[in-house]
């Protein structure tokens, strides 16, 4: 699971990036007002395509395979959180399969060894410390 982790951290860092690099002029991080409600960028030489929904962003990598979830699902202002439906969305399309639970409890697990941060709880939400996992 910590690898897992480690990916989507850093697959959502490098989303903002090239998000705000093709937006410069996009300031609402929290309501994404206004943001593109949809679109596409290419990363490290693949494909992304991009949605707004809500409060947050789903981003799919449609090539090369396999396709790729990223839904920050809120708090798009900042790639460094964690919560147990980003970790799900992910696992699901990679096809590793955990239970929401077995998520959760090692999403606990990592907090109590330092290195994630729990943030809210509820919904349960973490912050990655940047140690190495």
């Amino acid at each position: 699971m910590k690898k897992h982790i480690e990916s989507i951290i850093t697959f959502q860092k490098e989303l903002i990036y090239k998000l705000k690099e093709l937006y410069p002029d996009v300031k609402d991080y929290w309501l994404l007002f206004d943001f593109p409600r949809n679109g596409s960028l290419n990363l490290n030489k693949s494909v992304w395509y991009f949605y707004k929904h809500g409060v947050g962003m789903k981003f799919t990598r449609k090539h090369p395979k396999p396709s790729i979830v990223i839904d920050m699902h809120v708090n798009l202002d900042n790639p460094y959180i964690i919560d147990g439906w980003r970790v799900m969305q992910y696992l699901e399309s990679i096809n590793v399969l955990y239970t929401k639970e077995q998520v959760d409890n090692e999403l606990l697990i990592l907090s109590l060894q330092g290195y994630l941060s729990k943030i809210s709880e509820i919904p349960t939400r973490f912050l990655y410390n940047d140690k190495k996992i």
